[in-house]
C-alpha cells in the first residue's frame, strides 16, 4: 500500500489494525493484501496463507462462483457490490461480503466481510440513533399536549383562587395543585429539550440550579436503594458559567447516570458544583461540577479507555459506549475538562470545569407580571384546542377584554378580515391542524392587517426570526392566563404610543 497518514504512520500499519475484516484482490479473487482481522475471520492460519490464493476457496462450494461473479461485477462497475453467502470453516454463519473496485482500477477491489446476524459497530449505533430520532419526536408531541394541559390547569386554578377569599384553608391547596403543575411544566419542558435539533444556545446559567433540576429527575430513574445527596434548595449561593443549559445537563445525567450503574447492591451518589481556584490564572476562578459514588471504581486497565467512543463494559445492557465520548466533546466544546479519580474499592469521582462567568443580572421586581384591566380592545384567539381555548377566552374576557374565537387557521384568516377595523391583537397557537401559526401570520401581513400577533407554542425548536421585526411576540407554554393578560397590555400599551398606529391597519 502506498501513502502514508499523519504522524508518518504508514497507512498501511493503520488499516492492518482496523477492527473491520479487509482484504484487496484482484479480479480474478487473487488475494493482494490483508489485515489481521481478515485472516482471523476467514480462520486463515487454519487453512494456510491468504495472500496470493484467490479468496473464493475460503467461501462454500456452492457460494464460491457466485463470490466469483460479485467480485468481477465490483470490478466492472462504480457501484459497490454485496452478497451473502457462507464460509467453508462455519457452514451454520451467514456472512456478508461487500466488494468496490480500488480508484476505478478495473483490476483491484476492496472486499469487506462481517457477520451478517451481527451488524457492524457503526451501523448499530446509526439504527439506534434513528430509534433514538423517532422518540424525539413521539416525545416532542407528547410533551406539546402536556403543556395544552397544564396551560389549562393554570388556567382553572387562577380562576380557582380568585374566587375564594384569600384567606380560606383552600388557597393552601391550590397553592401545593399549582407547585406540582410547575413541576410538570418543567418535566415537559426538560422533555423538549433533549429532543431538540436546533443549535446550542448559550446564556448565563446557574449550574448549581441545574444540578438541582437534574437531580428532579434522576430520583425517578435511581432505585430506593441508592442515596442521591445534592445541594439544599435553600443554598443561595449560585455558580455562573455561559452555557448551552441542555448540554449541560445532558452532562450531569451521564455522569449521574453512569454512578448508579457502578452501584449495583446500592449506595451513594453526590452531585454538587461550586467556585475553585483557577491554578493558570492566580486571582481567577472555576466552575466546577462533581459527580461522586461509592462504587467500586475503575479499574486500571478500564480508566485509559472510557472516553473511547464505543468503549462500553455494558454492552449486554444495551449502552452504546458513546455516553462518556459525546459529554467529553461536550466539555471540550464549553472550554473546559474533565478529571477522574478513582480508586478500587474507594468509588469514583469525575470533575468537570468551566470558565466560570459573572453573575446574571438580578430580576427587577418592578418588570415582575401584573394584570392590567383592559379597555374593551378586541382580541382575536386562534387555538384547536378547545379546552385551553375555553379557558383562555374566559379569562381574557374577565379582564375586559372582547374576544373572538377561532379553532383553526383558515376560520382565524376569515374573521380577522371580517373584523379587520376592530381587532387589536391576534393570539395564535403555533401548532394548528391546517396551517402552522407562523404561516397564518404571513398570510394576514400580505392581506395588510398588520395588528401585533402573540404567537404561543409548547415547542423549544422554533425560532421567530424575522418574524419578531414583523410585530410577533413568541410566549411559551405553559403560561398562567394573568402572565397572556399582562402581555397583552404590555403589548396594546406599546402600540397606542405609535403614532398612527390603529387596528386592522399598518402603524
Amino acid at each position: 500500500m502506498d501513502g502514508s497518514a499523519p504522524h508518518d504512520v504508514p497507512l498501511d500499519a493503520v488499516i492492518r489494525a482496523v477492527p473491520e475484516a479487509m482484504a484487496m484482490v484482484r479480479a480474478d479473487g487473487t488475494v493482494e493484501w490483508s489485515n489481521a482481522s481478515m485472516a482471523a475471520f476467514l480462520e486463515s492460519p487454519a487453512r494456510g496463507p491468504l495472500v496470493g490464493r484467490a479468496i473464493q476457496q475460503w467461501f462454500a462450494s456452492y457460494d464460491s462462483p457466485r463470490v466469483s461473479r460479485a467480485i468481477q461485477e465490483a470490478a466492472g462497475g462504480e457501484s459497490p457490490v454485496a452478497l451473502t453467502c457462507t464460509l467453508a470453516a462455519r457452514p451454520t454463519d451467514q456472512v456478508v461480503i461487500r466488494l468496490r473496485r480500488v480508484n476505478s482500477d478495473p483490476v483491484r477491489v476492496m472486499a469487506l466481510i462481517c457477520d451478517a446476524q451481527k451488524p457492524r459497530p457503526v451501523q448499530a449505533e446509526l439504527r439506534h440513533a434513528q430509534k433514538l430520532e423517532v422518540v424525539g419526536h413521539l416525545a416532542g408531541g407528547i410533551a406539546h399536549d402536556f403543556n395544552n394541559l397544564i396551560t389549562a390547569i393554570f388556567g382553572y386554578l387562577e380562576i380557582a383562587s380568585r374566587s375564594i377569599d384569600p384567606a380560606h384553608s383552600a388557597q393552601h391547596a391550590l397553592r401545593g395543585v399549582r407547585e406540582a403543575a410547575e413541576q410538570a411544566a418543567g418535566v415537559t419542558r426538560t422533555l423538549l429539550t433533549f429532543t431538540r435539533k436546533s443549535a446550542p444556545e448559550r446564556a448565563r446559567v446557574n449550574l448549581k440550579e441545574l444540578v438541582l433540576q437534574s437531580a428532579r429527575l434522576l430520583r425517578r430513574a435511581i432505585p430506593t436503594s441508592i442515596q442521591l445527596i445534592t445541594p439544599p434548595e435553600s443554598d443561595g449561593e449560585a455558580v455562573w458559567i455561559d452555557a448551552d443549559a441542555n448540554q449541560i445537563q445532558q452532562v450531569i445525567l451521564n455522569l449521574a447516570l453512569n454512578a448508579k450503574d457502578s452501584l449495583d447492591r446500592g449506595g451513594t451518589i453526590r452531585l454538587g458544583a461550586e467556585y475553585t481556584a483557577d491554578p493558570a490564572t492566580p486571582g481567577q476562578s472555576r466552575a466546577v461540577l462533581f459527580v461522586s459514588d461509592t462504587g467500586g471504581g475503575i479499574p486500571p486497565d478500564v480508566l485509559p479507555r472510557i472516553f473511547d467512543p464505543f468503549f462500553t463494559t455494558k454492552s449486554d445492557s444495551g449502552h452504546s459506549g458513546l455516553g462518556l465520548a459525546i459529554i467529553q466533546d461536550i466539555i471540550r466544546a464549553h472550554n473546559g475538562f474533565i478529571e477522574v479519580r478513582t480508586g478500587i474499592g474507594e468509588g469514583t469521582t469525575f470533575r468537570v470545569s468551566f470558565p466560570a462567568a459573572q453573575p446574571a443580572p438580578a430580576a427587577n421586581p418592578a418588570a415582575e407580571e401584573t394584570s392590567s384591566q383592559a379597555h374593551g380592545e378586541t382580541l382575536l384567539l386562534v387555538e384547536d384546542d378547545e379546552q385551553v381555548r375555553r379557558i383562555v377566552a374566559s379569562q381574557l374576557r374577565q379582564f375586559g377584554y372582547s374576544v373572538i374565537e377561532a379553532g383553526a387557521a383558515h376560520v382565524a384568516a376569515l374573521l380577522a378580515e371580517q373584523n379587520r377595523g376592530s381587532v387589536s391583537l391576534v393570539i395564535c397557537d403555533l401548532e394548528l391542524p391546517d396551517m402552522p401559526g407562523d404561516k397564518l401570520v404571513e398570510r394576514l401581513r400580505s392581506a395588510g392587517i398588520e395588528v401585533p400577533v402573540i404567537l404561543i407554542t409548547g415547542s423549544i425548536h422554533f425560532d421567530p426570526g424575522q418574524l419578531e421585526k414583523s410585530r410577533v411576540i413568541l410566549l411559551r407554554k405553559p403560561f398562567g392566563v394573568v402572565r397572556l393578560a399582562d402581555t397583552v397590555s404590555k403589548i396594546l400599551s406599546a402600540a397606542d404610543a405609535v403614532p398612527g398606529s390603529a387596528p386592522g391597519s399598518s402603524s
